[in-house]
């Protein structure tokens, strides 16, 4: 249980101290014609993914098996997405 507990706490604060900090680069980053678009992405990005967290307690299975398979499947979006970030800016510099 602590260590649930302990990763609870974790996510928490990671949570909060990383969407002031996505807010603010996106603000930071975005040209002033897109800015409000890229903040709209990024809002609809950090809903859906509470909202596809909290469907993880409906699967059924081993929780370690669960949470991994999350995990995998993070460090594969986030590959796919540098891949295309860096395509994207392969192209227009």
């Amino acid at each position: 249980m602590s260590i649930y507990l302990g990763g609870a706490i974790a996510l928490g604060a990671g949570f909060g101290l990383s969407v002031p900090l996505v807010n603010h680069m996106t603000i930071e980053q975005s040209h002033s014609q897109l800015r409000g678009r890229n903040l709209a992405y990024l809002s609809m990005a950090i809903f859906f993914g509470q909202f596809i967290s909290a469907g993880m307690d409906l699967i059924p299975g081993n929780p370690e098996v669960i949470f991994s398979s999350a995990a995998a499947l993070g460090l594969v979006i986030a590959v796919l997405l540098l891949a295309g970030h860096q395509q994207q800016r392969a192209h227009l510099g």
